[in-house]
């Protein structure tokens, strides 16, 4: 999460642990609050100013990239198939992307 968020320059990965487990009712937002501290800092700690730059950065080009129309594109989804259980399935993921596949059937 902290790579995915582009905290991984202000916050080592024991930290955002602690910090989740600290905040076990909500992990999400705790994440959230995380990323809402890197882009709020006011501090005069050179790692942190830098981070902060970056991370300001990469969030200021993603809104500017995002509400460009011509990097606009309209996804159908129409054709996509879902393979669904009844159980609860415990899909494991990679660092990279993954693809969990899913159909729907139809039968009763």
């Amino acid at each position: 999460m902290l790579a995915n968020l582009g905290l991984s320059a202000a916050f080592t990965q024991e930290q955002a642990e602690a910090y989740l487990t600290a905040n076990p009712g909500n992990r999400v937002g705790a994440m959230i609050d995380l990323a809402a501290q890197l882009y709020n800092y006011a501090g005069t700690d050179a790692t942190l100013l830098a981070a902060k730059a970056t991370y300001v950065a990469g969030v200021d080009n993603s809104y500017v990239y995002s509400n460009n129309p011509a990097n606009v594109t309209v996804q159908d989804f129409s054709s996509l198939i879902f393979t669904l259980t009844t159980g609860v399935d415990n899909l494991i993921g990679t660092a990279g992307p993954d693809a969990f596949t899913g159909v729907r059937s139809t039968s009763s």
